[in-house]
């Protein structure tokens, strides 16, 4: 029964949706930190706080970002991403 419990009206939160302001908080503390640099790494273009933002603003999945930043590899149109600020 505790997982009845906690999806109907007795569940405290139940009906109710998290802020900007909490996603945002959430993303930073769960997600890994997303850096992309310019083609020659010498200048910081975009920063974000989870590999799923990053993906959407680059218009790309996922998987195939976290593919470029483990291998270390110039991204679509010369982007250099990684988890690490230069």
């Amino acid at each position: 029964m505790f997982g009845v419990s906690l999806s109907s009206k007795d569940n405290g939160f139940f009906g109710k949706a998290h802020s900007d302001l909490a996603h945002s908080k959430i993303r930073k503390a769960k997600g890994v930190s997303i850096f992309v640099y310019s083609v020659d790494k010498s200048i910081l273009l975009y920063s974000f706080d989870s590999a799923n933002e990053a993906a959407k603003f680059l218009n790309c999945s996922r998987p195939t970002l976290l593919k470029y930043i483990r291998a270390n590899k110039f991204f679509i149109n010369g982007y250099f991403v990684t988890i690490n600020k230069l």
